[in-house]
């Protein structure tokens, strides 16, 4: 387990990567492969996780995000997040979901691989 300089905290499995930025107005990160939990800590600023071009947005929930080849696989634990299409910005709101659901979804465009965690 990663505590993130927010507070947050980022649990990677096995052969899994995640680029982070972290700045005054955003919490950025992106699943590059694998899979990875999060337990958001709650300051007011959006947590977004993209995946391909798929972005999962929260405030403070716990949840995962799962690269697996051309889909995505996202499961919320705790609080509530929304899945957007397209990139910030230009997206547009294709899911909201509640603790205890999950969703598959196909996603397109490569993850860049930069240095992660």
């Amino acid at each position: 387990m990663t505590v993130l300089e927010d507070g947050s905290r980022l649990a990677l499995d096995a052969d899994s990567a995640v680029k982070v930025r972290i700045s005054g107005e955003r919490r950025e990160l992106t699943v590059t492969q694998g899979r990875a939990g999060f337990t958001v800590a709650k300051n007011g600023r959006p947590f977004a996780v993209t995946v391909g071009d798929k972005t999962v947005v929260a405030t403070g929930t716990r949840f995962s995000v799962e690269l697996l080849g051309r889909s995505a696989n996202v499961v919320l634990y705790e609080g509530a997040v929304v899945v957007l299409q397209g990139r910030p910005g230009e997206s547009r709101q294709i899911a909201a979901m509640q603790p205890g659901s999950s969703l598959t979804l196909p996603v397109t465009g490569g993850a860049e691989r930069e240095p992660s965690l």
